[in-house]
């Protein structure tokens, strides 16, 4: 039995839809879709599952499920909350709401949702994280107001997500930038983030190598060191990724 840990998984509930920052009514995941629908996708009995690089159906292989036992849990991924201002405390409100719901379930506060909480093992919340650690350290004490976890940090909390695929060149290397990857880096969290080479060119990807390069330059502990997790919102050819992945490891 293969055993799965889901790395990335969006949930919310109708009542959050109206918070969205791209949700329309026309939009196909318009509706309900938290840990219930999430459990029940996971335990359905025969589950066929694609091979990388098959584009043919007969080459489908299916995974023996039994109630979802191949299924470890989830890694719970922000979902773009509106947040306005970004700065500022005051735009941080459904960002937060957004942390409560979901811890809320995991800790069985939320009575819906006792049955299956267990199926969230961690948390990738949104937060400040281009305006600097003293925003980031805020932002992580009042997540942590709601629900303590061990060593001052926020329950379930693994790490940060913020969305860079819609900045303009030089923005993901500002110093306030930087300045929080490695504040995260020293608190052992990784940060998230989506780029867009595709819709918005090559240069993200080179400037999210460089980002990285700045976030671990001259941090003497391995530990300290920012894990960084890229989303990318369409592929790039394998001689692209090569080569930046070659010029990071150098």
């Amino acid at each position: 039995m293969v055993r799965i840990l889901d790395s990335h998984v969006h949930l919310y509930g109708a009542e959050h839809l109206h918070i969205l920052s791209w949700m329309e009514p026309s939009h196909p995941l318009n509706g309900e879709h938290s840990i219930r629908e999430y459990a029940r996708a996971t335990s359905t009995p025969q589950a066929q599952v694609t091979p990388v690089g098959s584009q043919n159906t007969p080459n489908l292989r299916t995974l023996e499920q039994e109630d979802g036992d191949d299924v470890l849990g989830c890694i719970f991924v922000e979902v773009d909350q509106i947040n306005n201002p970004p700065h500022d405390e005051s735009g941080w409100e459904y960002p937060i709401k957004e942390y409560n719901f979901v811890a809320s379930m995991t800790l069985q506060h939320n009575v819906d949702h006792t049955l299956h909480g267990k199926l969230v093992l961690g948390i990738i919340p949104w937060a400040p994280v281009a305006f600097g650690a003293s925003a980031i350290e805020n932002y992580e004490r009042l997540l942590h107001s709601l629900h303590p976890g061990r060593n001052g940090r926020p329950d379930k909390v693994v790490g940060f997500r913020y969305l860079l695929r819609s900045r303009q060149p030089r923005q993901m290397l500002k110093p306030e930038l930087i300045e929080s990857l490695r504040w995260m880096g020293k608190r052992g969290y990784v940060f998230e983030c989506t780029i867009d080479c595709a819709g918005r060119g090559i240069w993200q990807f080179d400037e999210v190598v460089e980002m990285i390069r700045r976030a671990q330059h001259d941090v003497k502990n391995p530990e300290e060191k920012v894990g960084i997790v890229i989303s990318m919102r369409s592929p790039l050819a394998l001689s692209e990724i090569a080569g930046c992945c070659t010029s990071v490891r150098r």
